[in-house]
């Protein structure tokens, strides 16, 4: 009987630890930072049944939650509010949809179908939008997506980037360093909840 009082006494203390591990973090740290949040131990208990996702488009930030509790706390880039094309001039809005989304598609090594290089023979004519070049091209290399999860059918999802800004930049997808989106990617499944707030 003892013993089990012990047992729960240290189950509680570690519990707690991990609680104030997080709140310790969140003190720290300003959401605007680059820091990372990760338990581990949390981490290990995650499958396609308890995990979901949460967005922050104000602090920049993608949650991984195991059973509702914070298993990861990372940076992450949103669409930008407004974008100026520089040869129309045209200004569209590429803010990420808030809501509630589902995973649809999971694709280790996704290559985008519209943003990457254009090339002429080995020389490379063109890099961005392809829809913007009107020349000439034998070949086109998309753009790496790695860890691609899909969000909606006009093409927003989450993948890793290098490309980590603490303001929104992107065009509507939400990129997350790719140290952090594989151990997200690895944790969900399709069907698995993601908020956009």
């Amino acid at each position: 009987m003892k013993f089990l009082k012990i047992v729960a006494l240290i189950a509680i203390s570690l519990s707690f630890l991990g609680a104030q591990s997080y709140t310790e973090f969140k003190k720290k740290y300003s959401p605007k930072s680059f820091k990372v949040y990760e338990n581990k131990k949390l981490l290990a208990l995650a499958n396609p049944h308890n995990t979901q996702i949460k967005i922050n488009t104000k602090e920049q930030r993608i949650k991984l939650l195991v059973d509702g509790k914070i298993a990861i706390d990372s940076p992450a880039t949103t669409g930008m509010r407004y974008k100026k094309d520089k040869r129309t001039g045209k200004v569209s809005d590429k803010r990420t949809p808030k809501g509630t989304f589902k995973i649809t598609e999971k694709i280790a090594d996704k290559r985008s179908s519209i943003f990457g290089k254009l090339y002429k023979g080995n020389k490379m004519v063109f890099k961005g939008d392809k829809r913007k070049y009107k020349g000439e091209y034998t070949k086109y290399e998309g753009a790496s997506l790695k860890h691609w999860m899909r969000l909606t059918s006009c093409g927003i999802g989450i993948h890793g980037s290098k490309y980590i800004h603490r303001v929104p930049h992107s065009n509507g997808c939400i990129r997350v360093p790719y140290k952090v989106v594989d151990k997200i990617y690895k944790a969900v499944s399709k069907n698995t909840k993601v908020t956009v707030l």
